[in-house]
């Protein structure tokens, strides 16, 4: 089995076509917050072994089944 290489290695078509379609399926959130904050969030983080998306990510999800939607 081959190891995928990094997104850094893709050919210019295959990184169009996965810019292409994450511009279509996906939308970026943000929220500004003071830096020791955001710091703090992300040894936070860390410790739980998730990355900051990953964990906002899940609260996303968990805040929108909580509502039944």
């Amino acid at each position: 089995m081959t190891a995928k290489k990094p997104f850094s290695e893709w050919d210019q078509s295959r990184k169009e076509k996965h810019i292409s379609y994450d511009q279509q399926h996906f939308s970026v959130l943000g929220c500004k917050l003071p830096r020791e904050t955001a710091d703090a969030f992300r040894v936070y983080c860390k410790a739980q072994g998730k990355t900051v998306s990953g964990t906002l990510s899940e609260f996303v999800k968990a805040c929108l089944s909580e509502n039944g939607d």
